[in-house]
């Protein structure tokens, strides 16, 4: 668990670094594909309009049944939509989450 969690705090200083000063599309993009690399981790970013779901970025890929995608709530218009969560643990797809929110947070109080 500590080596994992080592590695994960790694990924995530990597992320956090590569995302800096690129928009939210982009900055989910990036954590979106370096997921998939490090991971094996299928992520996709929707804004949500009402009752229905627009892709704003990371995975693209046939979709598969709904029965298997989760969706994550990260604010009020942003979701993440797991298509697989790979290796990631359940406490480092916590981290992941409230890292993603806390960015979400961040970007939307930029003036």
């Amino acid at each position: 668990m500590a080596q994992e969690t080592s590695t994960f705090d790694c990924w995530l200083e990597a992320v956090e670094e590569a995302a800096r000063g690129h928009g939210l599309a982009a900055s989910f993009d990036v954590v979106a594909r370096r997921a998939e690399q490090a991971f094996g981790a299928r992520l996709r970013f929707v804004t949500v309009l009402g009752r229905r779901r627009a892709y704003l970025a990371g995975h693209r890929s046939q979709t598969p049944s709904a029965e298997l995608l989760e969706h994550v709530a990260l604010g009020r218009q942003v979701e993440m939509v797991v298509e697989s969560w790979g290796t990631l643990s359940g406490y480092t797809r916590q981290r992941l989450v409230a890292f993603l929110k806390d960015g979400l947070i961040a970007l939307e109080q930029q003036p």
